[in-house]
């Protein structure tokens, strides 16, 4: 009965460490698993930061764009008004002079 016991108590000691070192080994497995998923995750990370400067720099540059393009339009519009000056005091120079 003594032998029986020992017996048992091996064999459950057996399947305790086979357990134990299952355990372990899918630990190891999450692990890796976290690891290639964190490495993953600061890759995206990485990239999506540069997309996100890139637009900064397109968003920037056209912005630029923009501003020099209402400068050009101002200054289109500027002169059509002095241009536009012109032609009346120019109008009426003529018409002072028919006058006269």
């Amino acid at each position: 009965a003594l032998s029986y016991a020992r017996r048992q108590q091996q064999e459950e000691e057996t399947a305790l460490k086979k357990a134990l070192e299952a355990s372990e080994a899918s630990l190891k497995g999450v692990e890796l698993l976290e690891g290639e998923a964190r490495s993953m995750l600061l890759e995206r990370l990485e990239t999506e930061e540069q997309e996100l400067e890139q637009l900064r720099i397109s968003s920037s540059e056209f912005s630029a764009e923009s501003g020099r393009h209402l400068e050009q339009w101002k200054g289109a519009a500027e002169l059509v008004e002095r241009q536009k000056e012109m032609a009346l005091n120019l109008e009426e120079e003529e018409e002072s002079a028919v006058a006269r």
